[in-house]
This record gives structure tokens, C-alpha cells and sequence, in this order.
């Protein structure tokens, strides 16, 4: 979770200056922060993802109490594939690197998939307005393709007139009443 918030949001609360783990969370609470910070600092770095996702981490890692301290007594039970104790709780290295490899490193990025649903939405949504045809004409105008003087007749006689329909806010305010939204 804390990879993704670090590639999706370009600052975090966290990242904030006047932000204070202790005065936020409570004694407890950031112990266990500080934990899991050393614990995914660790796997970026083992794992060899971005720097300066990295360097984040290990800044927010420093605004910790104990927070080097904690990733040094981390590191050598880390890179021995030891069990870590961490606040009470023993956590498998073992499973946390095979974890954080299937879930982080071996998943494909979550923005290509948004773009590739995005995209697929896009396509169906288009399939109920116009023809195959007529969206191969969209896309060429679309893409600034060169048009036959055929095809830029039909679309300037057909296709147009039914873009300059989608584009009127009053029709969209109109489709959106109708439907409820």
C-alpha cells in the first residue's frame, strides 16, 4: 500500500514538515510505523525499485523516534532471511519478500490498467453510437491520418453532425436527467 500511495501522490501528509508520527499516532502506534517503514525500505532496496521512492521512505524512516536504529537491527535478521521481531510480532522474511514480489514487484502497474479500462469503456461507448466504420474515421481524425476525399465527405456529412450532437451541454444535461444521474 505504502508503494503505491509513494508512485500515485507526488507528497504525502507524512512527507509534510510539521508532520510528527508521535504526536500524530501516539507512542504505540508509531513504534509500529517505524517498523513497517525499515521493513519496506528494506524490501525496495532489495528489490531495486525506484531511488527515490527509496529515499522517501528513508526520510520518513528518520522523522521516526529510533527510526535508523530500528532499520539497523532490521537489516542483518533481514539479509539472513531470519525471522524479524518487530513490536511483539514475529514476521517470516521469507514470506514478506515472496509477498512483496507477487504483489508489488510481479503486478503489472495499476495506472497501465486504469488506461487499458479506461480505453476498453471508451471503445464500448463508442460502439453504441457509431458504426465500426464510423470509428475508424474517428480515430483517423482522431490521429490526424490522411482521409480519402470519401471518407472526409461521409464523415463531415454523417459522422460530424453526430459529434457536434455529443458535444451540447444541454443534450448532456438532458441525458443525465433522463438517466437518473
Amino acid at each position: 500500500m505504502l508503494l503505491n500511495a509513494l508512485r500515485e501522490q507526488a507528497t504525502l501528509r507524512w512527507e509534510l514538515q510539521r508532520w510528527n508520527p508521535e504526536k500524530e499516532l501516539g507512542e504505540t502506534a508509531s513504534r509500529r510505523l517505524t517498523g513497517l517503514l525499515a521493513v519496506s525500505y528494506l524490501l525496495f532496496r532489495l528489490f531495486g525499485l525506484e531511488p527515490e521512492l527509496q529515499e522517501r521512505v528513508r526520510k520518513l524512516l528518520a522523522k521516526c523516534k529510533d527510526g535508523e536504529e530500528t532499520l539497523r537491527s532490521l537489516e542483518p535478521q533481514f539479509a539472513a532471511s531470519a525471522s524479524v521481531a518487530m513490536n511483539g510480532l514475529r514476521l517470516s522474511t521469507d514470506r514478506l519478500k515472496s509477498t512483496f514480489r507477487t504483489y508489488a514487484v510481479g503486478a503489472p502497474d495499476r495506472r497501465e490498467d486504469q488506461e487499458k479500462t479506461h480505453e476498453l469503456e471508451l471503445e464500448l461507448l463508442l460502439s453504441e453510437l457509431f458504426t465500426p466504420r464510423q470509428k475508424e474515421l474517428l480515430r483517423k481524425r482522431a490521429e490526424h491520418a490522411e482521409m480519402t476525399k470519401t471518407e472526409k465527405a461521409y464523415f463531415y456529412r454523417t459522422v460530424s453532425k453526430r459529434l457536434k450532437a455529443l458535444a451540447n451541454e444541454e443534450l448532456h444535461a438532458l441525458a443525465r436527467r433522463l438517466i437518473g444521474k
